[in-house]
């Protein structure tokens, strides 16, 4: 009936179930109706006899109950002990559980905890917390730490689509950040206490010194990269192996490990004592550079792949490549069952998957062809992680097939040479001399081809995020293709063709996302007809970024992305000051932009705003000054344009700051409109009311981030919206939103959205009536947010 491992399925299902927890669990006292049902399908499955199906229905079932127990279990245990210091400031002793990445600046450092103190009281707790700071440079596993901060846990994702950096970190075992006091140092005690980690550790950074020695600087650099596992230095080559699309090679994956096991055990076959002490030696030497390199989930993987086969020979067990992928990820999820929900482990385990499956059938049909087994390998994991390079990263690179083609053989030449250079290096009595540059010309030609391919005139596609229907039916259509069933991978290819035509068709509605960039603002407008308008992009100061804070400005570019934007019809800036601004230069480097228009300079403008206009006067994007009377249309025919109208500023009537000059944007689409205040404060309003301009709209973006000095009583009850949108930052030293205007929303009865509590919120229009999707759930009592939905879920509502 199956001709399957059974473990396949049983992990798939147990995999659903961890994830069905972690995106969507609610009451914990479902825990005793689970464990019933899951007793129930086990009874099930044993009574069943010779009906296979109902026993294998029953065993999958009770395996994705399992996954949803074991999950919940999981993550109660690592976060219980921690929670009762939620949001409080509190001293944290703790032991170093792997170095910081060298180069890092602040360095994230996780820490597994020992103790806790709050009012000088110290009391044992047990967790992993990552703390980041510019003292704990140079930490080793096993060094003690002492820190005081704010414990909190990591943030969810901010926008729709955005990596969950609370399950990006689950994934890797922390579930708790520590945000240090400033102007107290973090203490680090160091201990050199003689542990596997640690000697993991000196290995890790003696081979990394060696390959600088060794090796030309970009070289070495890649190496390490290669190697190591450490992030590339280099941007320009980061985004070379971007645009043709073999960017995993800069990451350690089963490509990396396979060399090392195949190699080791090669080696390790010339040693006495059998198969088994072959197995052994060569496990050892595979596990060890797995623990190398920090164990990301691919090297894991392969790690557990290869253990497999090499001791499929000494046990006399025939290796089934399927199965040892299902357990290969059946016990990282056991390790960490967040692990399911980061992109890594898809990726890598879609690309295996895609090898183990397709290959063998695709290299048949090819047979006879020049490098027929190379191009069925390359094209069998493509084909695998498709669908999921849509969705995480929005594009697609037609030269990767060639790219692969030509860097994967290059790859297993370098690799070794790479190794032997490092260990080479690493000797006190190494003079590297001409041999570097030697030893080097393999991964220098590497980088050579990278560039050459990146440089050519070859476009990369972006596409937008696929829904889940689209990506289960590719699937569907891989696997029934491999089991040869054609009337069921014709039905599977229609319905990705079908779904992908209707995603690439704009819908009929005007869609306004509300970009959570901090504290800031940033605006995403698209016409029914697919234009493009984003008004602001948030941003931080120039010193910011170079203390390592992320910049505000890629999450709207990471916005734009997902939705499948190719180019920026219209980039509005409300006003010169930096969370603005700022951001608005990623969007500008990552879009062709169609026309620019502002407000004019102001004495108080930040300077990154000329960083802006040098970016806009390099790609010659005509720039406009707009005022308070200028109307521009984003969109064609009347029935699907969208109408921008500028209220304010006046310019016989405002005053010199910025903020007073702050566009003020009715969007009107139909019979609904959306008000934007930018930073405009109180006189603003009142100059607009005694104007008799109209302002009535369905959905008000209030003012200067909800500060005190805007959004009045009179304002909010000529606009009467039905919502109400603050964005702001979380946590932000401003005190917004004030408590005053959190008051006045409520009286006047609109629905209130921020983007601290739910993240980046999406409206959309029909003409009549406003629909709401918030990113995140809210789970809290603040006095201003009545209404609770789940991400994805809808509220409807329109004028009567």
């Amino acid at each position: 009936m199956l001709d399957w491992p059974l473990v396949v399925p049983l992990s798939i299902s147990f995999m659903g179930g961890a994830a069905l927890y972690l995106h969507y669990h609610s009451d914990p006292a479902e825990t005793q109706w689970l464990l019933l049902a899951a007793a129930a399908l086990v009874v099930g499955a044993a009574a069943a006899g010779r009906r296979e199906r109902v026993a294998l229905v029953c065993l999958v079932g009770s395996a994705a109950v399992a996954g949803y127990l074991y999950a919940g279990c999981r993550v109660v245990s690592a976060t219980s002990s921690l929670r009762a210091f939620e949001e409080r400031t509190v001293t944290v002793e703790g032991i170093v559980l792997r170095e910081p990445e060298p180069g890092s600046v602040p360095c994230p450092l996780p820490i597994r905890v020992t103790g806790v103190a709050q009012d000088g009281t110290l009391r044992a707790a047990s967790g992993v917390v990552r703390i980041t700071a510019a003292e704990v440079a140079g930490a080793m596993p096993g060094d003690r730490v002492v820190a005081r901060g704010t414990l909190r846990r990591p943030p969810p994702a901010g926008n729709p689509g955005e990596i969950d950096l609370r399950m990006h970190q689950a994934a890797r075992g922390v579930y708790w950040f520590l945000y240090p006091v400033r102007g107290v140092p973090v203490e680090l005690d160091r201990r050199p206490a003689p542990t596997p980690a640690r000697a993991l550790a000196h290995l890790r950074r003696t081979l990394g010194e060696g390959l600088d020695a060794f090796f030309p600087e970009r070289v070495a650099a890649l190496y390490r990269a290669l190697i190591l596992g450490e992030s590339a230095s280099d941007r320009l080559c980061r985004e070379a192996f971007r645009r043709t699309g073999v960017a995993h090679l800069l990451a350690v994956s089963g490509l990396h490990v396979g060399l090392v096991a195949a190699g080791s055990r090669l080696l390790a076959a010339r040693l006495p004592g059998g198969p088994a002490m072959a197995a052994g030696a060569a496990s050892v030497v595979t596990l060890g550079y797995v623990g190398l390199v920090g164990a990301p989930a691919s090297a894991v993987r392969a790690g557990l792949m290869s253990l497999a086969a090499m001791w499929a020979i000494p046990l006399r067990r025939r290796y089934e490549p399927l199965a040892a992928v299902a357990l290969a990820a059946w016990a990282i999820v056991l390790a960490a069952p967040a692990a399911v929900s980061d992109a890594g482990f898809q990726l890598s385990f879609a690309a295996t998957a895609g090898v183990v499956v397709l290959s063998g059938p695709i290299a048949r049909r090819l047979a006879g062809w020049p490098l027929g087994r190379t191009v069925a390998f390359t094209l069998s994991a493509q084909l695998g992680v498709l669908p999921l390079q849509a969705y995480y990263l929005n594009e697609l690179a037609p030269i990767a097939l060639l790219a692969n083609l030509v860097l994967v053989p290059l790859l297993g030449v370098a690799l070794p040479l790479g190794l032997v250079g490092a260990a080479l290096g690493a000797l006190p009595t190494c003079a590297a001399g001409a041999l570097g540059p030697v030893a080097g010309s393999p991964a220098g030609l590497l980088l050579a081809v990278v560039d050459g391919l990146a440089a050519a005139p070859v476009p990369v596609w972006h596409l937008p995020s696929p829904p889940i229907a689209v990506m289960a039916a590719w699937y569907l259509m891989l696997v029934s293709a491999w089991r040869g069933r054609p009337s069921l991978t014709a039905v599977a290819l229609a319905a990705v063709l079908v779904l992908g035509a209707a995603l690439a068709v704009p819908r009929a509605e005007l869609e306004v996302i509300f970009v959570d960039v901090g504290q800031g603002d940033a605006v995403v407008v698209r016409s029914p007809c697919g234009a493009v308008a984003v008004i602001d992009g948030g941003g931080v100061s120039r010193e910011a970024l170079r203390s390592g804070l992320r910049d505000p400005g890629q999450r709207v570019v990471g916005v734009l992305r997902r939705l499948g934007v190719r180019r920026v019809d219209i980039l509005v800036l409300t006003h010169p000051h930096t969370d603005h601004a700022a951001g608005l230069v990623a969007v500008v480097d990552g879009f062709p932009v169609a026309a620019f228009l502002d407000g004019g300079p102001a004495p108080d403008a930040c300077g990154e705003y000329a960083d802006l206009l040098g970016e806009l006067a390099a790609r010659r994007v005509p720039c406009r000054q707009v005022e308070a009377g200028t109307e521009v249309i984003l969109g064609r025919g009347k029935a699907s344009a969208v109408v921008l109208q500028v209220l304010s500023p006046d310019p016989t009537n405002v005053g010199p700051a910025a903020n007073d000059r702050s566009l003020v944007i009715l969007l009107r689409y139909g019979e609904t409109g959306f008000l934007l205040m930018g930073d405009a404060g109180a006189d603003t309003e009142r100059r607009l009311l005694a104007g008799g301009h109209r302002i009535g709209a369905d959905v008000l973006k209030v003012g200067h981030h909800g500060s005190a000095d805007a959004t009045t009583r009179e304002f909010l009850e000529a606009v009467r919206p039905l919502h109400v949108v603050i964005s702001c930052g979380a946590r932000n030293p401003f005190g917004h939103p004030a408590p005053a205007v959190l008051e006045r929303l409520v009286q006047t009865g609109g629905h209130v959205w921020r983007t601290d509590l739910h993240g980046g919120i999406r409206m959309t229009s029909n003409g009549r009536r406003v629909r709401v999707f918030p990113t995140r759930k809210f789970q809290g009592s603040a006095h201003a947010l009545r209404q609770d939905l789940r991400p994805g879920q809808a509220l409807w509502a329109s004028h009567p």
